[in-house]
């Protein structure tokens, strides 16, 4: 195997992850001791277009957030209207699961919607 990197990662790994590019540590706000000191910048994807809607119930989005705590870290689940750009709900655990993901969603549905989600007459 070959030489690491102080966190463990093989250094042909990180070799593959960055890019040489111009700048250096004055330019780009970086740390003197940071990546950018010696040429080197994680490629980025090009971000995507995130859907856009004034109308409310139409799209919701998802988030997690983390935050350190006295019992460890907690993570906070957030249900998202991208319409009304409310917070409908949220669900915090000490756990990152599917579970806790559908039990933010879940508990956004029966606040938006206390009676059911009535799907006649859909066509999808």
């Amino acid at each position: 195997m070959g030489r690491q990197t102080g966190h463990g990662i093989p250094e042909e790994v990180c070799r593959q992850a960055c890019q040489p590019q111009g700048g250096g540590p004055a330019d780009e706000g970086q740390r003197p001791d940071g990546p950018a000191q010696h040429g080197l910048r994680a490629r980025r994807e090009p971000k995507k277009r995130k859907p856009v809607t004034d109308t409310p119930d139409t799209g919701w989005g998802t988030d997690m957030a983390k935050t350190r705590t006295a019992q460890g870290w907690a993570k906070v689940h957030v249900v998202l209207d991208w319409g009304s750009r409310k917070l409908l709900a949220l669900a915090a655990s000490p756990t990152i699961r599917s579970s806790d993901w559908i039990q933010a969603i879940e508990k956004a549905e029966d606040m938006q919607f206390p009676d059911g989600i009535d799907l006649s007459g859909r066509i999808c």
